[in-house]
């Protein structure tokens, strides 16, 4: 057809209209979620940041690049989460790779849907461990395969998965795989890139939305969506974020991301946490986008209804199984 969809230029942005080649168009391809990219909170917090830092950082964290606002952001985001520390990479994609290049090695195993973020997957292949791939957000398969690894003592064993599907929107039963890690002795990452900010109490995720977080080992994300800016992080045992720092080279030799990046990604925290509400309009304003696509004959996807209802409707219920394949 002569069309080419990919690296159009944008000359203008008001977050939900931007001009692209002179015309206005209304954006609905953003990671925009809460809108945060023109808050005026935020908006001001990146040029104090500016005005007081400068452009740039101009090192590493582990030599001149940690400043007083990273150290903030990683307190005030840890204690949100409700994770003992947190660590700040320079890009929501290192947080993945990164880590779990470094955490796992050849010795490991590694569980991950089939789903999972390409993040997640060149992580999986520096890390050099044993991958093994199961269906997608399939308990009975997630379960079958961790049982042919029952007895495997000669490394550690990881389960990898998106809390949010960035492609579907399907949400990961996190309560469900809790359960299967600690049934067969592995530890859970969660991946919340695409859920922070659209699901859970406050945006804090599916971790959260379940009532799992403390039971999820470690949970990365991004601050490329919700949060307004670029960047990720990985929030978990501190002893794990003292490790990477010192043994990550992609955290070692990496710039640490800007100042005004850091107080972009602190005021839309303080927003989020401030004005809770913007989470629960973002979901109402994605059932009536929905339920308008529905209505003029588009086929939407859902994520399973056991799987995504609020805490209160749990609260009025007793569980639900969720075994076996969706």
């Amino acid at each position: 057809l002569g069309l080419y969809p990919y690296f159009r230029p944008l000359t203008d942005s008001e977050g939900s209209r931007v001009i692209i080649e002179g015309k206005p168009r209304i954006m609905l391809g953003s990671n925009n979620y809460l809108g945060l990219t023109h808050h005026p909170e935020v908006v001001a917090a990146a040029k104090a940041a500016i005005d007081r830092f400068g452009t740039g950082c101009t090192g590493s964290r582990m030599l001149n690049g940690t400043l007083e606002i990273h150290e903030t952001l990683e307190m005030e985001l840890a204690e949100w989460l409700g994770k003992e520390s947190v660590l700040l990479w320079s890009t929501g994609f290192m947080s993945n790779s990164g880590s779990i290049g470094t955490l796992c090695g050849r010795r490991d195993i590694i569980f991950a849907d089939r789903e999972d973020h390409a993040s997640l997957i060149d992580g999986f292949v520096l890390s050099g461990s044993k991958l093994v791939r199961t269906r997608h957000n399939d308990l009975e398969d997630m379960e079958r395969r961790l049982a042919e690894y029952a007895d495997y003592d000669k490394g550690g064993k990881l389960i990898a998965v998106d809390g949010v599907y960035s492609m579907t929107g399907e949400v990961a039963p996190v309560a469900d795989l809790v359960a299967l890690a600690q049934r067969y002795g592995c530890r859970l990452l969660v991946d919340e890139a695409h859920a922070l900010g659209a699901i859970g109490p406050g945006g804090r995720g599916t971790a959260a939305h379940f009532g799992q977080t403390e039971h999820v080992d470690l949970i990365s994300g991004t601050f490329s969506k919700s949060f307004a800016a670029m960047g990720g992080f990985l929030a978990g045992p501190q002893s794990v974020k003292d490790y990477l720092m010192h043994h990550s080279r992609q955290f070692m030799y990496t710039a640490s991301f800007t100042p005004s990046v850091a107080a972009t990604v602190l005021a839309s925290l303080r927003v989020m946490r401030a004005q809770p509400e913007l989470v629960d309009q973002v979901r109402a304003k994605a059932a009536w986008m929905r339920d308008g696509l529905e209505a003029m004959g588009f086929e939407c996807l859902h994520s399973d209804p056991r799987w995504c209802r609020s805490s209160s409707d749990r609260s009025r219920s007793s569980s639900v199984s969720t075994s076996g394949s969706t």
